[in-house]
């Protein structure tokens, strides 16, 4: 069963720690932080939907278009399914994902197209 942090809105375990903490009086914000991942809402279901296996890729290329990558050369950040449209969890799934790479070209293109098509 989960209840509502009240500090920081999270969901927390009954009988966790930190809902013994509560309870106890003590302060949880040095604990439950935000994760940093919680800001890249919105690519739910695309690790399903994207072509992800070279085949797939070239597939996917070859009907669609080099549009469908962000690196096209190297088939690269897909951003469409097999229906050919730019997908929203795709152009957001490859902003984040060339973040973590350092990819700034492809981030600042991915930016881009966020304005867009997500919008």
């Amino acid at each position: 069963m989960y209840v509502v942090n009240p500090e920081t809105g999270r969901m927390i375990t009954v009988g966790g720690p930190t809902y013994k903490m509560l309870q106890r009086g003590k302060s949880t914000k040095i604990i439950v932080e935000r994760s940093p991942r919680s800001k890249h809402k919105g690519t739910k279901g695309w690790a399903k939907a994207s072509p992800r296996s070279k085949k797939q890729r070239a597939v996917v290329k070859k009907r669609c278009g080099s549009r469908c990558f962000l690196q096209p050369k190297k088939n690269k950040y897909p951003i469409c399914t097999v229906s050919c449209k730019p997908d929203c969890r795709g152009i957001k799934s490859a902003k984040v994902r060339s973040g973590q790479f350092k990819h700034k070209s492809v981030m600042k293109l991915a930016k881009r197209m966020e304005e867009k098509f997500c919008l």
